[in-house]
Order: C-alpha cells, then structure tokens, then sequence
C-alpha cells in the first residue's frame, strides 16, 4: 500500500486460485477502468500470494458507478457472478459500483500440462453490503447458471468447450478472493 502526496492509496489487490493443480496463470490485459483521481499501478500475475497462482491489481480503491457501467458493457449481456462476504454470495445480477476493473484473456496451465483460455474475461473489485472488498467476474461468453456458478465457454487446448466457474471465499482481512474452477 503507498500514499501519494492528496492522500490517495494504491492497494495490492489479489485474486488467486485456490487449488493445486495450477501451474500457472497468465492474464493479458486488453483494457481497464478506474474511479477518476485514483492511482493505476498496473497488474501481475503468476505466483502472487503465498505460493498460490492469481492476479494483483495495483489500484486504487473508490468506487463509482462509472467502473460498473464499464465491467457491464464489456460483458455484453453475458453472464457474471460475484462474492459477497466470507460464506455468501451476492445475488446481485450486476455490481451497482465498482473500484476499478480489468478486462482481458487469462490462460491457465494445470500441472498435467492441460491449459484453458478464458477470452473477454472482465474482473472488478466493488464492495458488499457489509463493506468488505468483493469481486466480479463476468464476459459475454458466459452465462448464470445461479448465484454462485457460471457456466463459460472457453478454449481447453485449442478445442472449444465449457468450464463452470464456481466461487469461494472471500476473506476482506487479506483482500483476496477465491475463484475455484472445475471442468
């Protein structure tokens, strides 16, 4: 976290996987919003946090409306999901207000050397009713399957096909949020 000199602060924001059998991730960054006067500091990716694989946003946070009619046009109509506290789900079917978000392709390789190509993935940070840091994930290739899942098309080695996207927790002490994927 730095401060600028009006007071304003950076955060690294992360979004990591939670299981084992990521080798790695790579996201590429095709564009991005964020609340006028808050700092950008850009993305990584790879191994981010204790060893698991994921993204960290380096952003500021204030949210706006604005960062969520953005995430909402780059989704296009699709589907996105979000969390909302340590056991919850938001069932919002759009964020209403969002920090900043980032959109994108992101590949994932497993450890069996298998990889999947999430194409046009938007992510945003907005917060929960309760105050706490959550995220968004969405793209027009997706749709709802309810409030904690989303069914996705993507490429899985160069072939065509769905993976269903299921959120975890979300814990606002570490600001990290856990996206768990299965075939």
């Amino acid at each position: 976290m730095s401060t600028d000199v009006l007071g304003v602060v950076s955060h690294d924001n992360y979004v990591t996987f939670q299981t084992s059998s990521i080798q790695s991730v790579r996201f590429y960054l095709s564009g991005y919003t964020i609340s006028d006067g808050q700092p950008w500091g850009g993305i990584s990716d790879g191994q981010v946090d204790g060893g698991r694989q994921g993204i960290v946003v380096r952003a500021g946070r204030h949210k706006t409306s604005d960062c969520a009619q953005w995430f909402i046009s780059v989704v296009e109509g699709g589907g996105m999901i979000a969390t909302a506290n340590g056991t919850a789900f938001h069932t919002d079917s759009e964020p209403r207000e969002l920090n900043f978000a980032i959109f994108g392709t992101m590949r994932f390789i497993l450890n069996n050397g298998t990889f999947f190509t999430f194409r046009d993935l938007a992510i945003g940070q907005g917060n929960s009713a309760n105050g706490d840091n959550n995220w968004w994930i969405g793209s027009r290739l997706g749709t709802r399957r309810s409030g904690t899942s989303l069914d996705y098309q993507v490429l899985s080695e160069d072939k065509l096909g769905r993976i269903y996207v299921d959120l975890g927790n979300f814990d606002a002490s570490e600001g990290i949020s856990y996206f768990k994927f299965r075939a």
